[in-house]
């Protein structure tokens, strides 16, 4: 009996679909999404004049995922200046969580929601001063085969590739907090494909994660 396109398991597709892509990726810039992910206590600091300057930059898809406060409401005057901001930029989409969730959970929605198969994927406490810098992830990517890889060894911005992570499977949400997400997927990645996650030292990204582990983070929640 013929099986129906629907009853094929997903890792199947997911590994077909792989196996085209390393012939040649052929990625285009216009095709790659950018997901920030984001929460009250970086708004006015980090997130829009991050934002603000990515859309100097470009037009790509932008899909922010909005965490919320553990053992708290979520700020009324955060969400509507919030929303405020995003509407005022084209082909930008919120994806708000109400109370605190994972790290993990933040990132594996933006992939689900987003329209491409390839998301970069940023924290919010990261600056891009380079007008060319999606050109040069696009640039990384089909040099790395349309795999995923991290940008300056570091997880505050790397490149996702969907199909990868539908073979892997998704960020583990059991992760609560913030931390163990990148070494888990890390661990999975080698153990699946036998290599190590790629690198790309690409100029342009300002990390102030140094800065913000000691202030702007999460309220209730220890890292």
């Amino acid at each position: 009996m013929v099986k129906r396109f629907m009853d094929i398991p997903k890792e199947f597709i997911a590994r077909t679909r792989l196996a085209f892509r390393k012939e040649s990726p052929c990625v285009k810039p216009e095709l790659i999404t950018i997901g920030i992910t984001t929460f009250e206590a970086r708004f006015e600091r980090y997130f829009v004049p991050l934002l603000k300057k990515i859309r100097e930059y470009v037009d790509n898809e932008i899909i922010v995922g909005v965490n919320g406060e553990n053992n708290r409401e979520f700020n009324e005057d955060y969400r509507k200046g919030l929303l405020q901001f995003l509407s005022e930029k084209q082909n930008v989409y919120p994806i708000v969580f109400p109370r605190f969730r994972g790290l993990s959970k933040l990132w594996n929605s933006i992939v689900i929601h987003s329209t491409n198969d390839y998301i970069l994927m940023l924290n919010d406490d990261i600056m891009i001063n380079s007008k060319d810098f999606i050109k040069d992830v696009c640039l990384a990517l089909n040099r790395n085969q349309g795999r995923t890889f991290l940008i300056n060894r570091s997880w505050s911005h790397f490149l996702i590739n969907r199909d990868e992570l539908d073979d892997l499977g998704y960020f583990d949400e059991r992760l609560l907090g913030i931390g163990e997400e990148d070494g888990d997927m890390t661990w999975r990645y080698i153990d699946r494909y036998k290599r190590e996650i790629g690198n790309y030292k690409i100029k342009g990204f300002e990390n102030f994660a140094e800065d913000t582990v000691y202030t702007c983070k999460p309220v209730n929640i220890k890292t």
